[in-house]
């Protein structure tokens, strides 16, 4: 690789691979502490799956099938991207959504929008993993689950998907694992309704109290 290619390819792996993974745990932290329920069901599998940290890893992860739909519900209600990742139609113009666009216009979905629509989504504003876990619940049958792309889509998908998929999943498997987490600020209510986005989230403090935890 020459400079240019070295600095380029840091760029994608320090903004792509940092910030938003972080901003997805942090959330995705603060919807469980608000969601006794959920926070009790993907603790309740963690650690009746692993008997060490070690076994946490990449593969003994993947059949952590409750901790998974967490975080999709997460990066539906919160996209580490929160605006649109713009394309530009192709020549000769495309037909979208029943409208004509004219070759070379920029076109765009709004990623936070899209989560949060009630035609895309039951209880649109709801943390329910269990909306990805039944295909047939007649609470969300009818979600829209393809409205939802927080790693973009086609050829400009994200190349650092899976390795992030992994990689929130094991450092919440481990963090769940060792500890009991609680809001040190319980009636802070509007953490991320009081959030800035400019490209990414600006972020305040999220303080949570961590407990280790009793077998």
């Amino acid at each position: 690789m020459n400079y240019s290619e070295i600095v380029e390819s840091t760029k994608v792996l320090m903004v792509g691979g940092s910030e938003t993974s972080s901003s997805a745990l942090s959330a995705i932290t603060y919807y469980l502490l608000m969601t006794p329920s959920a926070l009790a069901k993907i603790k309740a599998e963690i650690r009746s799956t692993f008997k060490s940290e070690s076994e946490i890893n990449m593969i003994g992860v993947q059949t952590l099938k409750y901790t998974l739909a967490v975080i999709y519900e997460g990066l539906r209600l919160f996209p580490p991207l929160p605006g649109s990742m713009r394309r530009i139609a192709s020549p000769g113009g495309r037909q979208i959504a029943g409208h004509f666009i004219p070759e070379g216009t920029l076109v765009a979905v709004d990623e936070f929008s899209a989560g949060r629509y009630s035609g895309n989504f039951a209880r649109p504003l709801d943390f329910c993993p269990e909306r990805y876990l039944d295909k047939d619940d007649p609470d969300f049958v009818a979600d829209k689950h393809k409205a939802i792309r927080p790693f973009s889509h086609g050829p400009r998908d994200c190349i650092g998907k899976s390795l992030a998929m992994a990689e929130m999943r094991i450092i919440l498997a481990r963090i769940l694992f060792n500890f009991d987490l609680e809001l040190v600020e319980p009636e802070k209510k509007d953490w991320i309704e009081k959030m800035q986005a400019f490209t990414f989230w600006q972020k305040t403090p999220l303080m949570v109290r961590l407990t280790p935890a009793v077998f």
